[in-house]
């Protein structure tokens, strides 16, 4: 058989290192390609979440300046003269006293961060009494206190947060372990239910990475975990309680949301683990 023939017949051999290259090529562009497509589509809910907020606090605003109290905070009578549903059943602290703090009354203590009565009337009349945000919040039967909001129940109650996540918008006013009259938030918190008391696990409720929360914080304080008006702690359950910060486990750990001693989030050492809430002051 002449030489010719041989390679005429024999298989051809394996692949060039220039077309290894081309090929490894190409798939670097296509993996760059699916990395740069989640971080923009991550970019864009922080993003959304952020005007979100932005739209419930300019709703705030607005109910302020027409009726001269806070979404859930109006006085009963001010609220029918209005047309409203006036919160609350049994009158007292946190049925609608126009006392400028948005708070529930837990039935066996003080504890004005539970979320039943004024944190769920805040969002019925920014909605079904205004319509001043989208949605028909309150369309089933006002809980105060009388029954548990299950699962599949959160969202006739509460907004979702546009990051998702299993992440709502929550409403409470923290003063310090005093009790005393304190600050309005806005709570990006992944929640399962709130119980009959109208209470939530304070630990259970991290549904932000550090990146997301540390995006949210960035973009609208000064992106520290511990200081501002955007910071990663979420709701005491009693009046005497500490809030509850972010990481669960000892300062320092990279599994956490941040760490409490450089008050930095960690975005390098925990890109991926839900381990942070963000508490959001009204201004």
């Amino acid at each position: 058989m002449k030489p010719t023939e041989i390679r005429e017949t024999c298989p051809d051999h394996g692949f060039t290192l220039i077309e290894l290259s081309i090929v490894l090529v190409i798939i670097g562009l296509i993996v760059g390609g699916v990395l740069v497509g989640v971080n923009l589509i991550r970019a864009a809910e922080v993003r959304a979440t952020i005007a979100q907020i932005e739209k419930y606090q300019t709703a705030v605003n607005t109910f302020y300046g027409k009726y001269q109290a806070l979404p859930g905070d109006i006085a009963a009578a001010d609220a029918t003269s209005f047309g409203f549903i006036p919160a609350g059943r049994s009158g007292g602290f946190g049925n609608g006293n126009n006392d400028g703090m948005i708070t529930g009354q837990h039935p066996d203590w003080f504890a004005p961060y539970t979320q039943y009565d004024e944190p769920l009337w805040f969002w019925v009349d920014l909605s079904a009494n205004t319509h001043l945000i989208d949605g028909t919040f309150g369309s089933a039967p006002i809980i105060e206190g009388q029954a548990a909001i299950t699962t599949s129940q959160l969202g006739l109650y509460y907004p979702e947060a546009k990051l998702g996540g299993g992440n709502y918008i929550c409403v409470y006013n923290y003063g310090g372990t005093t009790g005393a009259p304190g600050t309005n938030y806005f709570a990006i918190v992944a929640l399962t239910g709130v119980n009959a008391g109208g209470l939530m696990g304070a630990g259970d409720n991290l549904g932000l990475t550090p990146s997301q929360a540390y995006g949210i914080d960035t973009k609208i304080d000064d992106g520290r975990p511990q200081t501002g008006n955007v910071q990663a702690f979420w709701l005491p359950l009693r009046a005497a309680d500490p809030v509850t910060w972010s990481p669960s486990a000892d300062p320092g750990t990279s599994s956490t949301c941040f760490d409490q001693v450089t008050n930095q989030y960690n975005v390098d050492t925990n890109t991926g683990i839900a381990s942070c809430t963000l508490s959001l002051s009204f201004h």
